[in-house]
């Protein structure tokens, strides 16, 4: 049995939030726990690369140190319910079990940079926001590939943002979706990266033209997932495009 450890942002999250119409069960996660994987999934609703990338670095280090872990985490339900409404879920159940493959639903790396340098967003435009974000996160996911050991495999799907080409200085996955929303709905859409970060927009260096141009960009992606057999809320992937990515995978784990 091959152990697949997920991390990511809310599409690497489960629906737990039984307003949708959508269960837990059909997320990629429970599909692949179905085929026979053990899955750990340390994907967290609205966090950056880096958080949880670190979710995952602390939970295997306690663990491989000390034979026992303690770490929890808040994930809220869903981005459409009040944000005191949160669930705490128990750290995946890590006991130094041979991680065989990563796999990464990848968001918007200029979330790392409104982490740690949102005072700096003024002076800069949003490219160059989003190219610091994504030498944090990408360092970031090296990293952890590195505590993790050379034999580990992974797949990158770009998810709530598509895949930055810097990704490749860094690493090179034996599986990836540079852009699944595009895929979901069957055309290609203009490349966003500042989607859920619209006050950076706002804040940016950029020239009002260009902030109009990106906030348009904005509207078309947003409106590219009106579709609720294909994102059940309006935003994250529903029970046909999870069904279609575990084929995938599952596919890549036994070529691999």
């Amino acid at each position: 049995m091959k152990t697949i450890l997920i991390i990511g942002d809310s599409w690497g999250v489960p629906n737990y939030n039984e307003e949708w119409s959508t269960s837990p069960e059909t997320h990629t996660e429970y599909r692949l726990r179905k085929l026979g994987y053990d899955v750990l999934n340390f994907s967290v609703n609205g966090c950056s690369a880096i958080e949880t990338i670190d979710y995952a670095k602390h939970t295997l280090k306690n663990t491989l140190n000390t034979n026992s872990h303690s770490v929890t985490v808040k994930r809220q339900l869903s981005h459409n319910i009040k944000s005191e409404s949160l669930k705490e879920i128990p750290a995946p159940n890590y006991t130094g079990q041979k991680i065989d493959w990563v796999v990464w639903f990848h968001t918007e790396p200029i979330r790392d940079f409104d982490r740690s340098h949102n005072s700096l967003i003024p002076y800069l435009t949003c490219e160059e926001a989003h190219q610091v974000g994504c030498k944090m996160a990408y360092r970031a996911f090296v990293k952890l590939i590195d505590i993790i050991g050379k034999h580990v495999k992974t797949a990158i799907i770009g998810g709530q943002a598509p895949i930055d080409p810097s990704l490749y200085e860094y690493h090179k996955p034996n599986f990836i979706i540079e852009d699944w929303r595009s895929e979901i709905v069957g055309k290609k859409l203009p490349t966003c990266y500042t989607f859920s970060r619209t006050d950076l927009v706002d804040q940016s260096y950029d020239t009002l033209d260009k902030k109009l141009e990106i906030l348009n960009v904005h509207k078309i992606v947003l409106n590219s997932m009106s579709d609720l057999s294909l994102f059940f809320d309006r935003c994250h992937p529903g029970e046909i495009p999870h069904e279609l990515l575990t084929k995938k995978l599952h596919q890549a784990f036994i070529d691999v």
